[in-house]
């Protein structure tokens, strides 16, 4: 920063109106001045970067449950604690991290099965499940809250349940009244394995 510089600012901040000699500003008056000029802009970026900071973990300890999840909170990895209402919680900021979980219905859609029935012939079914997790902290020990290795492990289970119903019985009967004892086996079958994650 120039002496003339120094000496405007020095001006406007004592209110001089008359002009200085430039010889008359010695060095230690130049250099308590170029301080004070430059430790304002300083403090304004310290003080800028504080607040920053401080709204940064502001911002990173809150989390909102809406009405369609619930959400695990893990402290380093682990389950510390399940929350199931919706609204706003509070978080330890750096150390909990928080997984949702769908709490809506899902469906899933498992189309063009080839089934064989007793009389050894293949038919295509669709077949539709509906879900729901009940249980959070069991869906993240088993599937790490998954919910594509969920729907895999389902169809995959269902694929096995159609097979077995339907490999039991004659075609007629899947049209008849047995129809719905047959959709109760295959229900009660992916419960089974639904319980478990």
């Amino acid at each position: 920063m120039s002496k003339r510089h120094i000496l405007e600012q020095k001006k406007a901040f004592h209110g001089f109106d008359e002009e200085f000699d430039h010889e008359e500003l010695d060095r230690e008056e130049f250099e308590s001045l170029s301080q004070q000029v430059f430790f304002i802009p300083l403090l304004v970026v310290f003080i800028s970067g504080v607040l920053a900071i401080i709204a940064f973990i502001a911002y990173s300890s809150y989390f909102v449950v809406d009405e369609r999840q619930k959400a695990l909170v893990l402290r380093f990895g682990e389950i510390n604690r399940t929350v199931e209402q919706p609204g706003l919680y509070f978080k330890v900021p750096f150390a909990d991290t928080v997984t949702y979980i769908e709490d809506r219905m899902l469906i899933w859609e498992n189309n063009d099965r080839p089934v064989q029935d007793i009389a050894s012939q293949v038919y295509i079914v669709n077949a539709i499940t509906l879900a729901r997790i009940s249980d959070p902290r069991l869906f993240r020990e088993t599937l790490g809250a998954d919910l594509v290795q969920a729907e895999a492990r389902v169809a995959a289970r269902l694929d096995s349940a159609l097979r077995q119903t339907y490999g039991r019985r004659s075609f007629d009967a899947a049209l008849s009244s047995d129809r719905a004892v047959m959709m109760r086996e295959i229900r009660d079958e992916l419960r089974k394995e639904a319980n478990t994650f």
